[in-house]
């Protein structure tokens, strides 16, 4: 997950043909934490999702340093 914001993000590494504008996905976080929301663009491997509601400053926070973490703390995130 990169370029996070509180209203979405962007995934690398995706299989960008498999998604289509407005298809509703579900991120998962782990420990039973998900996001919904739908995919607004696709392509060249990177995925577009603009989430179903906007987080809240402690959820962005939370999220922000998770995906900061060094690779052997990271959550694995997949939609």
């Amino acid at each position: 997950m990169i370029e996070l914001s509180c209203e979405g993000c962007r995934i690398s590494n995706a299989e960008s043909g498999a998604f289509t504008t407005d298809q509703p996905v579900t991120i998962d976080l782990g420990d039973e934490e998900q996001l919904d929301g739908r995919i607004r663009w696709a392509h060249d491997g990177f995925v577009g999702i603009k989430f179903a509601r906007a987080l809240r400053p402690a959820e962005f926070g939370e999220l922000l340093a998770a995906s900061r973490a060094p690779a052997s703390e990271a959550r694995r995130y997949g939609t």
